[in-house]
């Protein structure tokens, strides 16, 4: 496979060279270019950081398995923002539930939703609480600049949940193996992912964030392999899943290609970024973050702004950007300093900065704020600051379920949201993806340009060309996007013997062409509309 490729960026020289238009046989060579570094690096130099943790564990004959009984296991709080998401939501929260991992929490933020969403999380509470369990009242302070309003909400806290570590369809209280922590926030309006995850925040006490979208659901060992791969990377800010479509060989031809093009995505082109520790991207579909590496960024994430307006996209590469782009402080305990809510807020006045201890948004009731935010992971001393950047990783054998548009219009109002963050992210990643490595970030810069040319040679190869009697060019070129398409294919083949949805491949990348290239240009000019659907 690298060796067609690498034949193909050879033979494009001379086309270049004699027989191709040169602005079409260049876009076409730098295609080509990245897409063999993009593979070399991906099949010859990743390696799966859980796969490296097991064979480490085997060389020093470690027999101990990190699945949260062990006192040093790292407690996870898995976050869910959910809006409207009825037919998928019980699923997404019982993978959650359902993992083999112990040492976790699980928090579900009901968005404001408006169709059945809110009664099926009751119904899940009901299931899953086992005495002990309540509901706790109380308020939403505002969350934009203007802190003044509030926004009533009501949160469902249970502590002894009970319930089976397998993947089936209904949670019980027989064989039970742990009690994880279990809260049901209810927003009585939708005030945006963002800030719905900051709202979990504010209750989280994990050292690792999980945060996943409300449409999906993770293997149940993925918790498990997470922990063990940050318990040994000390110097890891976040890690990112590997996903694939949730029914997608029963589903419709869309669900098939967006299945194999996640697939192909995940392994190429996040692996090779992985080589290194440099994804530019932590996919939401399920990504892991290191609670030092993001808690103090959180607020300003959750009130982006962007050409003076509150922006809600760009949720997955605005945080990963900041990962990318900030290294780990020095940690002492927690009883080498004033602890707890009181010790964050004098650090805050101390260093003039905002956080999300120090400018809370939720204030429930009759509860103990210093229990409910009190956190598992040490102190932070911002006094010294180490030499290299946080790692930023993927792991393919960290599985989860997407759940994806079933059809033309709603994939490409998605596409359009990307787009926008796409934009956005041009000034985060964009703005420091050259601290990292040099290779990946001379390949970003690459890809990122090829992009906005894309529309213009799209209709040079189309129009312009053919009108001017160049239809060999033209050829030439539709041709190399097919070979592309081709070797993803066969990327995909041999990854998954015996897998026909391969043959979808082709058309997808001709779809992405064709039909996603001229998304860029209509998201960069409707940037301002907010509309999320």
């Amino acid at each position: 496979m690298l060796s067609a490729v690498a034949i193909v960026l050879c033979l494009k020289i001379y086309l270049i060279l004699f027989v191709m238009d040169f602005a079409l046989g260049l876009y076409s060579f730098f295609s080509s270019f990245v897409l063999f570094n993009v593979l070399f690096f991906a099949y010859t130099k990743y390696k799966d950081p859980y796969v490296k943790v097991i064979e480490d564990k085997e060389k020093e004959e470690v027999e101990e398995k990190t699945t949260g009984r062990s006192s040093s296991a790292p407690l996870i709080s898995i976050v869910v923002p959910v809006k409207n998401e009825e037919d998928n939501i019980r699923n997404c929260v019982e993978s959650c539930l359902n993992q083999t991992y112990e040492n976790k929490e699980v928090i579900i933020v009901n968005d404001g939703s408006t169709d059945k969403t809110a009664a099926i999380l009751d119904e899940i509470r009901k299931e899953v609480g086992v005495g002990g369990s309540g509901v706790v009242v109380g308020t939403l302070p505002a969350l934009a600049s203007n802190r003044t309003s509030s926004t009533p909400f009501s949160t469902s806290s249970f502590t002894n949940a009970s319930f089976t570590s397998a993947s089936s369809s209904n949670i019980t209280n027989n064989n039970i193996i742990n009690k994880p922590k279990f809260h049901i926030l209810h927003l009585s309006r939708s005030v945006g992912k963002k800030q719905a995850v900051e709202a979990a925040s504010q209750i989280a006490k994990g050292e690792i964030y999980a945060f996943m979208d409300s449409d999906c659901d993770m293997a149940i060992d993925a918790l498990e392999k997470a922990a063990q791969v940050f318990t040994s990377d000390k110097q890891l800010g976040a890690l990112t899943s590997h996903g694939r479509v949730r029914g997608a060989h029963t589903g419709n031809v869309l669900q098939k290609m967006q299945d194999v093009y996640i697939d192909g995505s995940c392994r190429a082109i996040k692996a090779m970024e992985t080589t290194f520790s440099s994804v530019t991207c932590c996919s939401g579909s399920l990504s892991f973050y290191r609670r030092a590496a993001i808690q103090h960024f959180i607020h300003d994430w959750a009130h982006d702004r962007f050409l003076g307006m509150d922006f809600k996209f760009c949720t997955d590469r605005r945080m990963t950007a900041y990962v990318l782009g900030t290294k780990p402080t020095l940690v002492r305990d927690k009883d080498e300093d004033q602890k707890g809510v009181e010790g964050e807020k004098v650090r805050a006045n101390n260093n003039n900065t905002t956080t999300a201890f120090a400018s809370p948004i939720l204030q429930t009731g009759n509860d103990d704020l210093n229990t409910l935010k009190s956190t598992s992971d040490p102190d932070i001393d911002d006094t010294k600051a180490p030499q290299h950047y946080w790692n930023v990783k993927y792991s393919q054998n960290i599985r989860v379920n997407v759940g994806v548009p079933t059809t033309l219009m709603a994939l490409l109002k998605q596409q359009i949201r990307w787009k926008k963050s796409f934009i956005r992210s041009l000034s985060s990643t964009g703005g420091m993806y050259w601290r990292r490595p040099f290779y990946p970030a001379l390949l970003y810069y690459i890809q990122t340009a090829m992009k906005f040319l894309r529309p213009y040679i799209l209709f040079h190869a189309l129009f312009v060309l053919p009108f001017e009697g160049d239809i060999r060019s033209t050829i030439l070129w539709l041709l190399g996007v097919l070979f592309t398409g081709m070797i993803y294919s066969v990327d995909f083949r041999l990854r998954n013997p015996g897998d026909r949805l391969w043959i979808y491949r082709p058309v997808f990348t001709f779809i992405t062409t064709f039909l996603y290239t001229w998304l860029l240009p209509y998201a960069a000019a409707t940037i301002r509309n907010k509309g999320w659907r």
